[in-house]
C-alpha cells in the first residue's frame, strides 16, 4: 500500500516513491496532533509549521514548476516572520492575520491536487491518495477560516459560548464538510453560517463529483469521463440487405 510504502521509506531514511503517501502521513499527523496543541502562541506557531510544510510537500507530490517553489518558500518565510511575531502577541488581530495567511497557503494543495488527478491517463492507489489528501487540505482550510473569524469578531463565533481550543474548529469543519450534523456546536454569527453553507456545498461536491469519477475510472481501467464512439458511417456506405 502506498502509505506503508511511505512509513517504511521515512523509517528507512530514504525518499519515499509515492510522495503522496508522505503527504497523507503529514496531514493525518496535523489533525490528531491538533487536539492536543494548547492555545499558547508557540504550540499554535508548531501547528502551522506542520500545516506549511505539508504545502510544500504538495507542490513537490505534483511535480510544480520552480517558479511557483520559489514563490511559496518565500511567502512562507514571510509567513514564519509572522507566525513568529503572532505567537509573542497577545492581540487578536495578529493571530487573526496570520492564521488567515496559514487557510489561505493550505488552499493551495487542492486545486492542484485535484487538477492532477484529471490529467492522468491511469488511475491507482497514489490517485486515491491525492484525492484524500485534497479532502484533508479542505477541511484544514475552513479550520484555520473559522479561527480566524473568531479572534476578529467580538463576539464568539460559536453559538454555545467562547472556544480556545483549536481542536473545536477543527472538528466542527470536518463534521460540517461531512453533514454530519450532531449539532453539538453551531455557529453564532452570519458570517459562520455563511461559512458553512460555503463549506458543505464544497465538501459534497467534492465527493460526488471527485471521488466518483475516480471510482469509475479505476473500474473502467481509464478516465470514465472518456468515452471513445466511433462516428457512424454516410448513409451511401452503409451495408444494404442481400449485398455482399
Amino acid at each position: 500500500m502506498a502509505v506503508r510504502e511511505g512509513i517504511k521509506a521515512f523509517l528507512a531514511g530514504r525518499p519515499p516513491t509515492d510522495r503522496f503517501a508522505l503527504l497523507f502521513l503529514q496531514l493525518i499527523a496535523l489533525v490528531f496532533i491538533t487536539p492536543f496543541i494548547s492555545d499558547s502562541g508557540l504550540a499554535r506557531l508548531f501547528s502551522y509549521i506542520l500545516a506549511v510544510a505539508s504545502v510544500l510537500t504538495t507542490l513537490r507530490a505534483v511535480g510544480a514548476g520552480a517558479t511557483l517553489v520559489r514563490v511559496v518558500v518565500l511567502g512562507a518565510g514571510g509567513l514564519g516572520v509572522a507566525m513568529s511575531w503572532a505567537s509573542t502577541s497577545v492581540v487578536s488581530p495578529v493571530k487573526a492575520v496570520s492564521t488567515v495567511l496559514v487557510a489561505f497557503v493550505m488552499l493551495i494543495g487542492p486545486p492542484l491536487l485535484v487538477r492532477r488527478v484529471f490529467l492522468r491517463r491511469t488511475f491507482g492507489l497514489p490517485d486515491v491518495t491525492a484525492a484524500l489528501c485534497a479532502y484533508l487540505q479542505l477541511g484544514l482550510f475552513f479550520a484555520y477560516l473559522y479561527t480566524a473569524v473568531d479572534l476578529f469578531g467580538g463576539d464568539p463565533f460559536f453559538a454555545q459560548g467562547p472556544s480556545q481550543a483549536a481542536s473545536d474548529y477543527l472538528y466542527f469543519s470536518f463534521v460540517t464538510m461531512l453533514t454530519l450534523g450532531y449539532g453539538d456546536l453551531t455557529p453564532a454569527g452570519d458570517i459562520g453560517r455563511a461559512l458553512i453553507i460555503v463549506e458543505t456545498l464544497v465538501g459534497q461536491i467534492f465527493l460526488v463529483v471527485l471521488i466518483a469519477y475516480l471510482v469509475g475510472s479505476m473500474a473502467g481501467g481509464g478516465p470514465a469521463v472518456q468515452v471513445n464512439v466511433e462516428p457512424d458511417p454516410p448513409e451511401e456506405q452503409r451495408p444494404r440487405d442481400g449485398t455482399a
